[in-house]
Parts: structure tokens; C-alpha cells; sequence
């Protein structure tokens, strides 16, 4: 003998309807919190990084700005890169030739340092030698 219980439509409807509602109301959710930006600093140059906060899993938006050494001299590499789930789908970073660093090291930088090092040595040798 097969018992069937026959629930009323109204009752079908309520109970069905409820975990449905919310998982997604919890989906609406997570998707709303991982799509705002996350902005994160850094002391390169200037370097700006916002990212969705699933650990950039959604997008990542990086505006460079930060320092890069290239023969000897002090520039700045500048542009955006935007990652969307893991493809990089624009890069326009590049060197700024124009624009030299707060940190430029030219030969005539570098001679007129090891100069005033030599001198400091000097200083210091002949310091240590008179306490002797």
C-alpha cells in the first residue's frame, strides 16, 4: 500500500521557494563584496594597486609608478595593467625616459661619491690610528 501525502500548493510553494531564496540572496551577496576594490600602496614610487577582495580573482587594476634603473640612470616606470580573472587584457606599462628619478645616479654622482667615501675612510683610519 503506497501512502502518498498531498501537500497543498501553497505549502509546496513556501517550502520549495525558501532555500532557493536564499542561496541566492547569499550569491547576491558574495558577488556584491568580491566586486568592490581593495586599493593597496606602495613605497616604489607610487604604485597603486586596487583589486577585487578575493585576492584578485575578479580583476586587478595596477597603476605603476615606481622606480627603474636602466644603465646606470633612475626612471620611472609608468602605465596600467588590468587583469580580469587572471587574463591581462590591457598593459600600456612602459619607461618614462623623459622624466628621471628623485634617485638618478649619474658617473659624475657616483665618482663625487666614492670621492667623499675615500675621504670619510680616511678620517676614520686616521682617527682609529691616533687612539692606538
Amino acid at each position: 500500500m503506497n501512502h502518498k501525502v498531498k501537500l497543498d500548493k501553497s505549502l509546496k510553494r513556501k517550502y520549495l521557494l525558501k532555500p532557493t531564496i536564499i542561496s541566492l540572496t547569499i550569491i547576491a551577496v558574495l558577488l556584491i563584496f568580491l566586486l568592490f576594490p581593495r586599493k593597496s600602496g606602495f613605497k616604489d614610487g607610487g604604485t597603486v594597486v586596487y583589486e577585487s577582495f578575493g585576492f584578485g580573482a575578479i580583476y586587478r587594476v595596477e597603476d605603476w609608478h615606481r622606480i627603474a634603473n636602466e644603465g646606470g640612470y633612475g626612471y620611472y616606470e609608468v602605465g596600467k595593467v588590468i587583469t580580469v580573472f587572471g587574463f591581462e587584457i590591457y598593459n600600456n606599462a612602459h619607461i618614462d625616459y623623459e622624466t628621471k628619478s628623485q634617485l638618478n645616479h649619474s658617473p659624475e654622482d657616483i665618482e663625487y661619491q666614492r670621492i667623499i667615501d675615500e675621504y670619510f675612510d680616511s678620517l676614520e683610519r686616521d682617527s682609529q690610528t691616533s687612539d692606538e
